[in-house]
């Protein structure tokens, strides 16, 4: 039935991946985008998941039209970055097919995945923020359009919308931030780290974070116009134990002492908002959502999770 329906963009991504699969064993009938076509190992892996493969891009989002009118929960787990600029135009796209509901029992809801470097505003925080504490980014090049995007959708009634501001992701392979911690060469004397040692920032299991979207879905009269932030209460460990704890999981053999730290270049300037201290407080999700993180860390498990993300590159190194 439509309202038991939902269309997840980005399902063939690492986190978007996790979200349809999370909704799909919750007993829905999840479509999930892609951009490869049949006979491909992505495309396939939905299908073996029960999840409807749907070949299309938000930057064409009349090609969803159909599927977009037959859910009552619709997910951007892309959100926005320069190499992804159009979650503005998917969402106003959503909006137009959407907004003729008259009465608020029959609104769709909206989801749009943000992240909690919106919070980075350059300076230095050394206490958890919750959702209260507007952030004021200073990022031109992904994280203030970002929060603009959040503020645009978050402004809107035609739809019941909702931001997720996950953590930083870990779980199974780990998609791109495992590799910035897992590809080294373990031989190597020393290892260059980029920025503060001390600085943190808060992690979340992928298949919590995926739980924490369900939950949204199921609670329609309490998530309307609400931002989330979504990470694990007490895991947030220093970008030196980060470093360290990874590449020892790679079979690196040196010392704490033997992790340089060196400034971030000037020419990195996403690299650059990282720098700053982010550790949320998740009480929002926990009280209001129910969301337990189940988790007990990612350095606690970190061999599992190298293991997992050295798989996957084998695996991908044969194609």
């Amino acid at each position: 039935t439509t309202m038991s329906s939902v269309l997840v963009i980005g399902a063939s991504g690492y986190i978007g991946g996790g979200v349809a699969r999370s909704f799909r064993r919750a007993g829905y009938f999840v479509y999930g985008t892609l951009r490869s076509g049949p006979n491909t190992s992505v495309y396939n892996d939905l299908l073996k998941d029960e999840i409807v493969p749907v070949i299309a891009d938000t930057g064409e989002p009349e090609k969803l039209k159909q599927v977009i009118e037959k859910c009552s929960t619709i997910i951007d787990t892309v959100g926005y970055a320069p190499e992804s600029p159009h979650a503005l135009k998917f969402f106003n796209y959503v909006v137009s097919l959407k907004k003729k509901v008259v009465h608020n029992n029959f609104k769709a809801t909206y989801i749009f995945t943000s992240g909690i470097m919106t919070n980075a505003t350059g300076e230095r925080v050394d206490f958890p923020i919750d959702e209260s504490y507007d952030p004021k980014p200073r990022d031109p090049i992904e994280m203030v359009p970002k929060k603009n995007i959040e503020d645009t959708i978050l402004s809107n009634t035609s739809l019941r919308t909702v931001v997720v501001r996950p953590g930083f992701v870990y779980g199974g392979h780990g998609g791109a931030i495992a590799s910035l911690f897992f590809n080294i060469n373990p031989n190597q004397p020393t290892i260059t780290a980029w920025g503060a040692l001390d600085k943190r920032w808060s992690w979340v299991h992928l298949d919590d974070l995926s739980d924490a979207y369900v939950l949204i879905a199921q609670r329609p009269g309490i998530v309307d116009n609400q931002v989330f932030n979504v990470a694990a209460p007490n895991d947030n460990p220093t970008f030196l134990d980060l470093k360290y704890e990874c590449a020892r999981a790679a079979g690196w053999k040196g010392c704490k002492k033997d992790i340089i730290s060196v400034p971030v270049p000037e020419d990195q300037k996403r690299v650059l908002n990282w720098e700053w201290n982010v550790v949320i407080n998740p009480r929002k999700a926990i009280d209001l959502l129910g969301w337990q993180p189940k988790h007990i860390g990612f350095l606690n498990e970190v061999n599992l999770f190298y293991q997992s993300w050295k798989s996957l590159n084998r695996n991908n190194s044969k194609l």
